[in-house]
């Protein structure tokens, strides 16, 4: 991956935001998107974060605080767009603001690649997502039915930096 963290120190209390390095850290962030996408299996989730993981491009991130997965996003780098793949934090991290702060970390990196438009698509089971979207400056795009291919709504949301 072309990303690296500047965080090469830290305490035990502070969040350390790094690049997905190894299959073993894919494997285990793609049970943490599972938590975001029940709607899939983990074998399809990794297959397509596998898949996000291989282009040089994209960006891979996993969250840790006191040494524990706590978070993870994945970003699919297309000309001068990007489209948000996954994002989840544990359950009983969230509302702690690890999303927001592994969120404004990425927007930094994309800010420097010169991208301006970011997406992310909503599965229709997810909805609670739509105020975190919001809160970070994204707004709805549009509503896509049946956009999965197998009866299955999302809504696209848009954030120009």
């Amino acid at each position: 991956m072309k990303y690296e963290s500047e965080n090469s120190f830290r305490n035990k209390n502070t969040l350390l935001i790094t690049p997905v390095q190894t299959e073993e850290e894919l494997m285990i962030i793609t049970k943490l998107y599972q938590q975001a996408n029940p709607h899939a299996t983990l074998e399809e989730i990794f297959k397509w974060t596998n898949k996000t993981w291989k282009n040089p491009d994209n960006i891979i991130l996993k969250a840790e605080l006191k040494n524990e997965l706590v978070g993870a996003i994945s970003i699919k780098i297309k000309k001068n767009k990007a489209i948000i793949d996954d994002l989840a934090i544990r359950l009983n991290f969230q509302k702690t603001k690890i999303g927001t702060k592994l969120w404004r970390f990425c927007e930094k990196e994309l800010e420097l690649r010169g991208i301006r438009i970011i997406t992310a698509h909503i599965h229709y089971n997810r909805t609670e997502i739509i105020p975190f979207c919001y809160k970070n400056g994204f707004r709805l795009k549009k509503i896509v039915k049946d956009g999965f291919g197998e009866g299955e709504d999302y809504i696209e949301v848009i954030k120009h930096i």
